[in-house]
């Protein structure tokens, strides 16, 4: 497991085959600043902790603007991985195992990860490709946009809209203020998708089977799906089973239409 806390910075980690751990810092700034930044490695059996900090003392970093901070990280494929910055962006790529941390302003990006992946900011956009396993990711500020992944996903953002297509496993994913874009893949595992001010298009295979609650406050439901439905069907909701029923299909805005598409 290796554990990586810094004040600042931006983090690039990569799997390999190779199995140890390599790390490159790069600080970059006034001579003052780049002196009082200090980064320390310790080792305690397969744990590794890294810890990137200012020396001053009641230094704020966000006061110095001119400190610019980043990590290059070469880990082996399968490695377990906490990793928190106060400023500055995550990215992670071909790493099997836990992944969990977060930045408090930056965007996270995830490509060819397989485990428990816990990840969050505060202001940034969230970002995962080719992804296998359990994913949390969240985000106060900034789009979403996940493609080919397998697993259960739980997303959420405050101000964004979001963009999930090629999704295969139970879903569940929040916007207060965008539109959404979702694509499932395989047998319904069950589907929450709900946007505060935009429209959603949900994309279901041509033979989903699931207990349908769709809801369009201020808009309209709209249904192309094919199938037998049995149930309540509006213009703004539709409450209905689809092929005899099955695991829940939720999808909700205030501000927007729904639309529900079968895939190609």
């Amino acid at each position: 497991m290796l554990t990586l806390k810094t004040h600042t910075g931006s983090v690039s980690i990569i799997g390999g085959a190779s199995d140890e751990i390599s790390i490159d810092v790069n600080v970059r700034g006034r001579d003052k600043d780049v002196k009082d930044f200090e980064v320390t490695a310790e080792q305690s059996g397969d744990q590794i902790d890294v810890s990137g900090s200012l020396q001053t003392q009641g230094a704020w970093i966000w006061y110095l603007p001119d400190l610019r901070v980043s990590y290059e990280v070469r880990v082996p494929r399968e490695c377990g991985l906490r990793v928190h910055t106060s400023g500055g962006y995550i990215t992670v790529q071909n790493v099997k195992g836990v992944l969990k941390g977060g930045t408090s302003e930056g965007d996270i990006s995830i490509s060819q990860c397989d485990g428990d992946i816990n990840l969050e900011t505060f202001t940034g956009s969230l970002k995962a490709d080719s992804c296998v396993g359990t994913i949390g990711m969240r985000t106060s500020c900034g789009g979403i946009n996940f493609t080919a992944i397998t697993g259960d996903v739980d997303v959420s953002t405050s101000a964004g809209d979001v963009r999930i297509l090629d999704v295969e496993g139970k879903l569940r994913a929040w916007t207060a203020g965008g539109n959404m874009i979702v694509k499932m893949r395989g047998s319904n595992k069950g589907v929450h998708v709900e946007s505060s001010g935009g429209d959603i298009e949900l994309v279901l295979p041509p033979s989903v089977a699931g207990n349908i609650d769709a809801e369009a406050v201020a808009g309209l439901v709209n249904c192309s799906l094919p199938g037998h439905l049995v149930g309540k069907i509006g213009e703004n909701e539709l409450d209905a089973k689809i092929n005899g029923g099955g695991d829940p299909i939720f999808a909700h805005t205030v501000g927007g239409n729904v639309h529900l598409l079968v895939s190609d």
